[in-house]
């Protein structure tokens, strides 16, 4: 998974590499796991919550224990988190 080493003080280049990678894995469950299961009954809701809990985020929130998180950097992974959630129920946002 990997971290990335910056001289900034702040964790963005992180987060946003964090963001960059989860959302990769997240496309190739969509292409190849949401499209055709994710759509159909032969998944409950609590086994996509749980696909997704265990594959994206765990990604998503690699190293996070030794983030230094501002209300910017939260909001970053809250509006990544709930387009994900969005997508898997197929809502759309209001």
């Amino acid at each position: 998974l990997g971290s990335t080493f910056s001289s900034s003080p702040t964790d963005d280049d992180e987060i946003e590499h964090r963001i960059r990678s989860a959302a990769s894995a997240f496309g190739c469950l969509r292409s190849n796991v949401f499209n055709k299961n994710f759509g159909s009954k032969s998944l409950t809701l609590a086994s996509k919550g749980k696909l997704y809990r265990c594959l994206v985020l765990g990604i998503l929130l690699y190293g996070c224990e030794s983030w230094v998180l501002t209300a910017k950097l939260r909001q970053k992974l809250n509006t990544f988190h709930n387009r994900c959630v969005r997508a898997m129920t197929r809502t759309k946002p209001q």
